[in-house]
């Protein structure tokens, strides 16, 4: 990755850094300005016009020898301090606000280093905001020949950006840009980047081998998909009550999770199973070994891996226990434990040990089939022969059952099926309540990646939609960070808090929000990554001597002026000519009437004679060129002379034009100023 962002200078510049701490710093601080500000350009200066050497960030025409910094790493002895520019500085001291730099032994985590740019981001996008609006150029863009005049070298304009690959990812993530840019297709790229780096690298350009990777994590369910919409709702993305018939054929509410709790659910849980032994959804069971409170018998079953019930005389329930008549004597609650315990359990079940009526002692997952022992150890009752094998993860618990169990305690009842809540809700009480697990268990919380991917973020209500959780998002506030938090959830009751291993990848379209009017808390906790038209990825696509890359640049350059950046028009949409083996007029038609018109009518709110504008038929002399026609009925016709006047200058009736959409020359005029 350094190699991927370094020249030279800027090698000499952390060769010089003291200690392998404050290298790291300084790079994890270059990382997060990249995430923060995309399009900031960073170069070097030193060599011989200078006695120090330091890494700039701000605005710099690679053919020029100067730049406009705002903000740079510069020396202090051999440690690195960061700071901003004058200009800046002297606005907040004028503000009688104090500034400080940034040093390593201050800002020394990620959190630190984010709040520190928190602190004086507003000053810096007040004052120099276009300075920040590069191209987003690295220090190996550059390079400084003996004479000290810097100059660009094309070829290395190809890595001229942070290493997109080996760049770490964030938690959570915005692709943001006008329609047809790619955003959604870019999700492919940015999921795999989180569940499989490598095999990213090695097919980054076989977009075929990479869409079927995809695929497959999203069968495994490590990748879901979801679009937000003006109806999307904080019960479809956390949690809600869904009206259902119960085996009484009974109207019945319950709590049903919302796609991102089954998200951050799955991340605690499901890749845990090779580990710990617990399957996919395991089911909950209670357990009451010998009675509450202490006793050599449970104290015999937690140390040597065991869980065991009575009523031992009926034998081995495997063979035909059930048949005897001991076992047919013990009352239908009875038998069911006993069946319980022998047929339903199943390996990879979650066991609770209770310690009381309403506390749980010690928690463990099943992991060998039933089993009947004619003769039991000496310290346990003669008559607990029943016996299932248990790998137990938690020890020594004295938990209250009932925040998660709708305030209900446990029933006398030795063992049954519990329903109230899921392993995942168990693990993050656990995580909330503190409790580690036992050291002979200390995997019991999921760490391979998750990803949500919220297609069109922008189009939901986003503080009706998170809710509570827009905090819980954030990467200090996850679960297992310092400064991690949880909430009860209002429907289930149950203690909530996101994992660290959970991914969130949104798109925006600009054209229907901009960035300015999305909710500030959610700008606040969201990376943000511009997506751009890319008319370069048309180059050398022609049809009929039409350069598609110039056609849509220019489109794009008139819709700035006309309106604004949010607004131009994606390159996706002129895709299909490059990839077809024949690139003919059909194709281009097809493309301008289905696609380009309508999202023009749309831009301009039909305003015909901007989008001609953007079509450049103010400038073609003939009207059989002009996508854009204006009406030319007689108007006295219609309502006599004596109004015609008044009417000429309110007549905004156009029409589009068919026959220039069938003439090659309409599509090559667009080129022209004044044609």
């Amino acid at each position: 990755m350094i190699d991927n962002y370094l020249n030279d200078d800027a090698k000499k510049y952390f060769s010089t850094i003291d200690t392998d701490e404050n290298r790291d710093w300084v790079w994890r601080f270059i990382a997060i300005l990249k995430q923060r500000f995309p399009k900031a350009d960073h170069w070097v200066t030193g060599g011989v016009k200078f006695t120090y050497t330091d890494i700039r960030i701000g605005k710099k025409t690679p053919n020029l020898a100067s730049g406009s910094p705002v903000m740079y790493f510069r020396l202090s002895g051999s440690s690195p301090l960061f700071s901003i520019h004058e200009m800046i500085r002297q606005t907040l001291e004028d503000s009688n606000i104090k500034f400080e730099v940034a040093r390593p032994e201050i800002q020394r985590t990620d959190e630190q280093i984010n709040a520190w740019l928190d602190q004086y981001e507003q000053a810096i996008l007040s004052v120099k905001q276009k300075h920040l609006e590069g191209h987003g150029y690295n220090p190996i863009a550059y390079k400084l020949p003996d004479d000290g005049n810097e100059e660009v070298i094309e070829a290395q304009l190809q890595v001229k950006k942070l290493s997109q690959i080996d760049s770490i990812s964030p938690l959570n993530q915005i692709l943001y840009g006008p329609p047809g840019t790619g955003k959604t297709y870019s999700t492919i790229d940015e999921s795999l980047r989180i569940l499989d780096l490598q095999f990213y690298k090695e097919n980054i350009s076989n977009r075929e081998v990479l869409k079927r990777r995809f695929d497959e994590f999203v069968t495994s369910g490590q990748i879901r998909f979801t679009t937000f919409h003006q109806s999307f709702s904080y019960e479809d993305f956390v949690e809600g009550l869904r009206a259902i018939n119960n085996d009484d054929k009974q109207l019945e509410y319950v709590v049903e999770p919302g796609i991102f709790k089954q998200v951050c659910d799955d991340a605690r849980t499901q890749n845990i199973a090779s580990d710990i032994g617990t399957k996919k959804n395991p089911n909950i069971w209670k357990i009451s070994i010998n009675g509450t409170g202490e006793s050599a018998t449970k104290s015999y079953c937690i140390e040597h891996g065991e869980a065991r019930i009575g009523w031992g005389q009926t034998g081995d329930l495997k063979i035909n226990g059930k048949d005897s008549e001991y076992f047919k004597g013990v009352g239908t609650s009875n038998q069911g434990t006993l069946e319980y315990f022998s047929d339903e359990i199943e390996d990879g079940d979650i066991i609770l040990c209770i310690q009381s009526a309403q506390n749980i002692g010690a928690i463990g997952v099943v992991v060998g089939d039933y089993l009947y022992e004619e003769h039991v150890p000496s310290e346990v009752r003669s008559t607990y022969q029943h016996v299932r094998k248990v790998n137990w993860l938690y020890r020594d618990l004295d938990l209250s059952v009932l925040p998660l169990n709708s305030n209900k305690q446990f029933t006398l009842k030795t063992v049954y099926s519990i329903t109230r809540f899921s392993w995942g809700d168990l693990l993050a009480y656990l995580e909330q309540s503190g409790i580690k697990p036992s050291n002979s268990a200390q995997k019991t919380v999921g760490t391979e990646p998750r990803v949500l991917v919220i297609d069109e973020i922008n189009r939901g209500n986003i503080s009706r939609i998170f809710g509570e959780l827009i905090t819980l998002i954030e990467p200090s506030k996850r679960a297992g960070a310092e400064e991690a938090l949880s909430v009860t959830l209002p429907y289930s009751k149950k203690p909530f808090s996101v994992p660290s291993n959970v991914y969130l990848i949104g798109t925006m379209n600009t054209a229907d929000r901009s960035l300015a009017g999305l909710d500030i808390a959610l700008r606040r906790r969201f990376t943000f990554k511009e997506m751009p038209p890319k008319p370069e990825e048309l180059e050398g696509v022609d049809v009929e001597g039409i350069n598609i890359a110039s056609l849509l640049r220019t489109m794009n350059e008139r819709i700035e002026v006309l309106l604004d950046r949010d607004h131009c028009l994606g390159h996706a949409y002129f895709m299909p000519l490059k990839h077809a083996e024949k690139k003919n007029l059909i194709q281009l038609k097809s493309i301008f009437s289905q696609q380009i018109l309508p999202l023009l009518k749309e831009y301009f709110f039909e305003d015909w004679e901007r989008i001609a504008w953007v079509l450049n038929d103010q400038n073609k002399s003939d009207d059989n060129h002009k996508f854009i026609l204006k009406a030319s009925s007689n108007l006295d016709e219609l309502f006599g002379n004596k109004v015609t006047s008044s009417l000429q200058n309110i007549d905004q009736r156009w029409y589009l034009n068919q026959q220039a959409f069938d003439d090659i020359n309409s599509y090559r005029l667009i080129l022209g100023a004044n044609q």
